[in-house]
């Protein structure tokens, strides 16, 4: 259903992820992106949205964890109105507007797809972003908050549409649902994410990426991913650092020296027990069952002949490290 939100215009109807749909995302900075733009994304850089986002980079068509998100999408919407209903008083209507896309009219280069928005009896409009994840990834979510990254998200949807609260919920293994209400930060929409969006769009636009922007690791790897001329660069104002590097590694290793003592101290007084304590500090060595994994030397002795067709090779990549000078 298309939803006329006052700071926002709607686009569409569009097949969700279809070409149209990922063509509008394109022309702008869509909500899950402004936390890569942030650096608050642990799924991608902003040099490497950029590479995207400029042709230079293969678009990201989603995985199996993506894929089974947006088949869930659909059912978890269909019960919404069941699982929010302890945290809303009174009667309320759940809409489905994930067909539209809205893009905002005070900072256009801000788009959002939203995938429900809340009518309450009072007729306040509540936004709703629904997220599946497993028992394995929970850890990432905090106790009465979000991971980072969907948070910034959901910010970015409040800038765009001009809602002030959203409820997230996220389905966890298909068998139970967290439930987060997201207030709107105004402070940081105005003062962080408006600005850093808007630079990035205007990089983007002009295709441009300044040599001195701070990179990760993961960026120069994008960036020079081989050594192109065998030649070793004279650097004598790095003295400093390769001391230091070599210092800190040094303790590094000192540490995980007596981290190892300290482990089987504790590990000679736990012997068959679960676990041992000081009264503040708890130890415990776990039973855990024997992983499952694939024999390949007894698969390439049993089927020599099949055997390289299985094998695949990976990315070439750089190793790096700092040693004496010989």
């Amino acid at each position: 259903m298309k939803i006329d939100f006052t700071p926002a215009q709607a686009f569409g109807p569009f097949e969700p992820h279809s070409k149209e749909w990922h063509d509008f995302r394109a022309s702008g900075i869509g909500g899950s992106e402004s936390a890569s733009i942030l650096g608050m994304s642990k799924y991608k850089t902003a040099y490497q949205l950029f590479l995207e986002k400029t042709g230079q980079a293969e678009r990201f068509e989603g995985n199996d964890a993506t894929r089974r998100g947006q088949a869930r999408e659909p059912v978890i919407r269909s019960k919404a109105k069941e699982i929010l209903a302890p945290f809303i008083e009174g009667d309320f209507e759940v809409i489905d507007c994930g067909e539209y896309s809205y893009k905002s009219l005070e900072w256009p280069f801000l788009l959002g797809n939203i995938d429900g928005l809340i009518v309450t009896a009072d007729f306040e409009w509540i936004g709703l972003e629904i997220k599946t994840t497993t028992s394995f990834s929970l850890k990432q979510w905090p106790a009465n908050g979000l991971p980072e990254h969907y948070w910034v998200q959901v910010q970015h949807y409040m800038a765009v549409t001009g809602l002030t609260r959203f409820f997230v919920i996220c389905e966890v293994d298909e068998k139970f649902n967290l439930v987060r209400l997201v207030e709107r930060d105004d402070e940081f929409i105005k003062s962080k994410l408006v600005p850093a969006a808007g630079e990035f769009h205007s990089r983007v636009k002009a295709q441009f990426w300044p040599d001195d922007q701070p990179a990760t690791e993961d960026d120069f790897k994008t960036m020079f991913p081989a050594d192109l001329t065998g030649q070793i660069v004279e650097a004598d104002h790095l003295a400093d650092l390769f001391k230091e590097w070599q210092a800190l590694t040094r303790a590094r290793e000192m540490a995980d020296e007596r981290l190892a003592q300290i482990r089987l101290k504790i590990l000679a007084e736990i012997k068959d027990n679960k676990g041992a304590t000081d009264g503040k500090y708890l130890a415990t060595w776990s039973n855990r069952k024997g992983s499952e994994s694939f024999d390949k030397d007894a698969f390439k002795k049993e089927f020599p002949d099949i055997y390289p067709r299985f094998l695949k090779r990976g990315a070439d990549t750089r190793t790096f490290k700092i040693e004496v000078k010989k």
